[in-house]
């Protein structure tokens, strides 16, 4: 299940950790991956465009206004990241929500290069194969010059279960300086920000948040650095 790679760390409107969903009247937005999505039933028009309950639009980055809600989204390459932050009224009171959607697992292939002694400052990605006796791991870079791809030593291969990290430290210091940024733009508070420096963050694994709210169960959130290896990968892993 794609979902099980992604994770989210989000803040409600009082700063405090939240599930990565906002709603505002007929409206809410989501972080869904790594993109958000914006739902409005009384907006929603059902046969027209490609979307389908109540969703009314997909966003990767940028700014929009849309539904009662005002949108900052951005990208960072740290963990395929999206940042967002979504201003409303209640009232007379400007609230936020803010979070992160990112994929959860380490970069092995950044974690190769540096072992083999390759330039990690190139876009490496990983990939495995079969040759019908067993499998092997490899890293590739795309280039104009060419493709180069080197076989990963078994001694450097990192096992699957010790592969997911979901929200990282260095990902969430890059959200705290998105936020930042956003205060000195006028575009956030600084009451709310410093909210949201005083709690410990928390984070969740989207699939098995998926899980969670299928059998009726409490979402599973630990802070930064105490993740475990998602429900479904472990799932998998038992059945070869």
């Amino acid at each position: 299940m794609a979902l099980s790679n992604w994770d989210t760390l989000a803040f409600d409107a009082d700063g405090k950790p939240c599930v990565g969903v906002v709603v505002n009247g007929n409206g809410s937005v989501e972080i869904y991956k790594n993109f958000l999505y914006v739902y409005n039933k009384k907006m929603f028009k059902k046969g027209e465009g490609s979307y389908t309950n109540n969703v009314i639009a997909q966003i990767e980055s940028g700014n929009i206004n849309i539904s009662k809600f005002s949108i900052i989204a951005k990208r960072h390459k740290e963990q395929n990241s999206i940042f967002v932050r979504v201003a409303y009224t209640v009232g007379d009171e400007e609230k936020y929500f803010v979070g992160i959607g990112c994929y959860g697992f380490i970069n092995t292939a950044r974690i190769y290069a540096e072992k083999m002694g390759l330039d990690t400052s190139r876009d490496w990605v990983s990939g495995s194969s079969y040759d019908g006796d067993k499998f092997s791991e490899f890293i590739t870079c795309f280039e104009k010059e060419g493709v180069e791809t080197h076989t990963v030593p078994k001694k450097f291969l990192i096992d699957q279960e010790n592969q997911w990290i979901g929200v990282s430290d260095l990902t969430f210091n890059a959200f705290l300086d998105f936020l930042e940024e956003l205060r000195n733009e006028f575009e956030l508070s600084e009451e709310y920000l410093n909210k949201i420096k005083n709690i410990p963050p928390l984070r969740y694994n989207q699939g098995d948040a998926f899980f969670a709210k299928s059998l009726d169960k409490e979402i599973t959130a630990t802070e930064i650095g105490e993740s475990s290896e998602p429900i479904f990968t472990k799932v998998i892993r038992s059945m070869k």
